[in-house]
């Protein structure tokens, strides 16, 4: 009986955490390996159920920044709550995928950055420009 309680609770915490992993964001803890780099910085990517949002790293001001809005479907926020969709300020061929990807404008200069849309595409510490980011999920988020 023990065992069967134990089980349920495994498989109940995992059904949960899958739900978040599906419907909210991570943050995640990104370090620099690279000796003498030190770089750190706690990353958020993804939205909630609620509002988009789509972070990068911004060239011009040398940071990550993120633009968010609330989503076509997420009804009855008050008008107050309400954020007008970001849209992008043009796009951008990657030869290394062959995809086409969106550029959005940075909250702090305007100037066009990239999203991440997952913490594989990080790959290059923004410090130091070597490969040797880590990242680890922390706080999941919606």
């Amino acid at each position: 009986m023990e065992c069967n309680l134990r089980m349920a609770l495994v498989v109940g915490s995992v059904a949960l955490t899958a739900g978040f992993l599906v419907l909210g964001g991570t943050m995640y803890n990104v370090v620099c390996t690279n000796q003498g780099c030190g770089y750190k910085v706690d990353l958020g990517l993804g939205g909630t159920m609620l509002y988009a949002a789509k972070t990068g790293w911004c060239v011009n001001c040398k940071d990550f920044v993120a633009v968010g809005w609330t989503r076509p479907d997420a009804r009855g926020l008050p008008a107050e709550k309400t954020v007008p969709e970001v849209k992008p300020v043009g796009t951008i061929w990657l030869p290394m995928t062959g995809q086409v990807k969106p550029l959005y404008p940075c909250p702090k200069c305007k100037q066009p950055f990239l999203p991440i849309d997952s913490i594989e595409e990080l790959k290059c510490c923004p410090k130091c420009n070597k490969p040797t980011i880590r990242a680890r999920a922390g706080i999941l988020y919606d």
